[in-house]
């Protein structure tokens, strides 16, 4: 059991370099369930022709200024749906989108019927965020990619914690990738790659990135390679990928010569079609993976880099079904004496892992569920026997470089989960503080009286920081956070 996190203080280290930056940006509410358009882009207010603010409306309001790092939240109903008619939402600008989390919001294509066939996120330009949110339905047909979510050629994504379910198209069912994807604590189920990558298709060009650490890809098929399909550069770090099929060659993952897949402390099977193979090509193992059948497939090799390793699924690695463990996402859990469990690289928690870039996991894919308990880490997705982490926090923050033109600025925090706002006002050295937080996730802004001073809004996960105690832990080039226990 974890012992309950008292109070904690948390310092921002603020750069002024940093501050200058970026144009402030700003933060919209989303109050309305359904599609509509923003009445007047580019005037700086999300409202739609009925007085609403649309999630439609407020992604036209942000892509308006390119030059501003905006944010999106939600202020809906517990648990909503936003159902979409009006086609696919482009993101043109650098957006953080944080839902309250996948059991709370869906955004899906409308089932109604006549609804046209569309993907719901196209990706078209670099330093958006999507997060806390389930991704459902979204169909493309013809030679098209990604039926939930497409990410266009060098522009960039980051999804935590989001489900992406039941989506299709041709490439890739759940995000069809050109540019460059790092996917935290997140689901990919039930997508079908109609040709192949029923999950994920990574397109080619070794310069195209996927990385994807504490998420689970489970339940897709494809024509072939019913999990994953990549031409590009990937990077798996405890993930579990298991009952995926496909129609023919790979039900799991296929590595085309063009491209390279790295795996470390992750679980690659069993899948649900044994006549074909799980893997296909070449991987590079940093230990410590489970491989259910390696045939087909080369860099996995029994023993050697603690990698446990079998062909025709004769090692199982004893999960339970896809289900509601905790968390925002569903999982796979561990059961009793699966060879997983106390199996993993401590590399991942400590972080001096052989990646690159180097990284360290402090949840599982539940967060705020520790990332390590015992000896060791758990291979795959899931901590056997981790229990949430529980407390609250104080979050004191200070700019150090020449703080005092920042006296009598405004920072606001917002709770993404209730929308509370919380104000402190930061004295002549430049400090301020929140105390008594619960762990959730928050916006973090700074709002100066002097222009060009203002720091753009941040997320900021207080299951994250609380994990990290005591560490200092940098949120933004030139922000950090120093954490510490009362």
């Amino acid at each position: 059991m974890k012992s309950l996190i008292p109070c904690l203080v948390l310092t921002a280290l603020c750069a002024l370099a940093s501050v200058q930056a970026q144009t402030p940006g700003k933060v919209f509410t989303v109050d309305f369930n359904g599609d509509s358009v923003d009445a007047n882009v580019g005037d700086g207010v999300c409202r739609d022709a009925g007085s609403h603010c649309s999630l439609r409306a407020a992604i036209d309001e942000a892509n308006a200024d390119p030059k501003t790092l905006d944010a999106i939240l939600f202020g809906l109903p517990d648990p909503s749906v936003i159902d979409l008619t009006l086609g696919e939402l482009g993101i043109a600008s650098p957006i953080t989108i944080v839902g309250p989390g996948p059991r709370r919001l869906t955004v899906q294509r409308s089932f109604a019927p006549g609804t046209p066939d569309f993907r719901i996120f196209h990706v078209l330009g670099w330093g958006s965020t999507i997060r806390g949110m389930t991704i459902k339905n979204g169909r493309i047909t013809g030679a098209l990619f990604g039926g939930g979510i497409y990410v266009e050629d060098y522009c960039s994504l980051d999804l935590t914690e989001v489900s992406v379910v039941n989506n299709f198209a041709l490439y890739g069912g759940g995000i069809a990738n050109w540019g460059y994807v790092n996917v935290t604590r997140s689901l990919f189920a039930g997508n079908r790659g109609n040709n192949q990558g029923g999950a994920i298709y990574n397109i080619r060009f070794p310069a195209r990135t996927f990385r994807i650490t504490d998420s689970t890809v489970t339940g897709n098929s494809a024509g072939v390679h019913g999990a994953i399909s990549n031409d590009g550069t990937m990077l798996l770090v405890n993930d579990t990928i298991t009952h995926n099929s496909a129609d023919d060659l790979t039900t799991g993952i296929a590595s085309y010569p063009e491209g390279t897949v790295t795996v470390l402390n992750s679980i690659i099977g069993s899948d649900t079609s044994p006549t074909l193979t799980s893997l296909g090509g070449a991987f590079i193992s940093l230990g410590n993976n489970i491989i259910t059948d390696a045939r087909n497939s080369n860099g996995f090799v029994n023993g050697v880099n603690n990698d446990q390793v079998s062909n025709n699924n004769a090692i199982d690695p004893l999960l339970g079904p896809l289900m509601n463990n905790g968390g925002q996402t569903d999982t796979r859990a561990l059961l009793a004496g699966s060879p997983a469990i106390n199996a993993g690289n401590n590399c991942i928690s400590t972080g001096n892992c052989s990646t690159n870039p180097p990284f360290r996991l402090n949840n599982d894919q539940r967060s705020g569920f520790a990332r390590l308990n015992g000896a060791a880490v758990d291979v795959g997705a899931f901590e056997h026997n981790s229990t949430p982490v529980t407390g609250i926090i104080s979050l004191s923050f200070g700019v150090f470089d020449r703080p005092a033109r920042f006296a009598g600025s405004i920072a606001v925090l917002t709770d993404t989960l209730t929308l509370e706002k919380r104000y402190a006002s930061l004295n002549p050295f430049g400090n301020g503080a929140f105390p008594n937080l619960p762990l959730h996730v928050y916006i973090f802004e700074i709002k100066s009286k002097r222009e060009g001073l203002s720091i753009f809004p941040i997320v900021m996960d207080m299951n994250d920081f609380a994990l990290q105690a005591p560490s200092a832990i940098t949120v933004e080039p030139g922000i950090s956070v120093k954490v510490k226990k009362d």
